[in-house]
């Protein structure tokens, strides 16, 4: 992921200027996105972009051991 490419949440479409949740390598804006949603963002306290941490990283493989 470069600086410059525009991000789009795989779930609802937003444009992620945060670090995004990322599950199989898709990008999501929240953990609810990231399920199927539904969108679970407080639009009015979006994360800024000089905020490195993401939500949640998770993979496939942590998902099938449930």
């Amino acid at each position: 992921m470069r600086g410059d490419e525009k991000i789009t949440c795989a779930n609802c479409g937003i444009t992620i200027t945060w670090k995004p949740t990322i599950v199989d390598n898709k990008f999501y804006c929240c953990i609810g996105c990231s399920q199927g949603g539904p969108c679970t963002c407080d639009y009015s306290r979006l994360p800024r972009p000089e905020e490195k941490a993401p939500i949640i990283v998770k993979e496939a493989a942590e998902e099938k051991g449930r």
